[in-house]
């Protein structure tokens, strides 16, 4: 009978710390995915044709949208693009042309930056990670 109170003070205790857990609001993120950011595609069409641009993971691509000839254009690669769990490239595809320019992104993490030049001639277009 010496135990009781124990059990008792026991129970006590797990009842007052299980009330204490905090739960998150219907629609929060978790805190191990709120560092997770896109990476920043900067694509310079030096082509003589509107080139458009995908990303590419697990042969499924993702259109970022097109970057006209002599010109510029900023694009977000989603965090699930740069997981690193798979096999990821960009493709720049001309939209007056039969061949196109792949690169990989297997380096890129969250948050890089990743500078894209297309050439007239697409074999000689480059890619930089920063």
């Amino acid at each position: 009978m010496t135990h009781a109170p124990k059990l008792l003070m026991a129970a006590a205790l797990w009842l007052a710390v299980g009330g204490c857990a905090s739960r998150r609001a219907a629609g929060t993120q978790a805190p191990a995915t709120a560092y997770r950011q896109p990476a920043t595609l900067r694509v310079h069409n030096a082509n003589w044709s509107d080139i458009r641009i995908y990303v590419v993971r697990l042969e499924m691509p993702l259109r970022l949208g097109t970057v006209t000839s002599g010109s510029s254009a900023i694009f977000e690669i989603p965090p699930d693009y740069v997981s690193g769990g798979s096999d990821v490239s960009v493709v720049a595809v001309p939209v007056a042309g039969a061949t196109s320019y792949r690169a990989s992104l297997n380096g890129v993490t969250y948050g890089d930056f990743v500078d894209l030049t297309i050439e007239n001639l697409l074999q000689y277009s480059h890619l930089v990670i920063r």
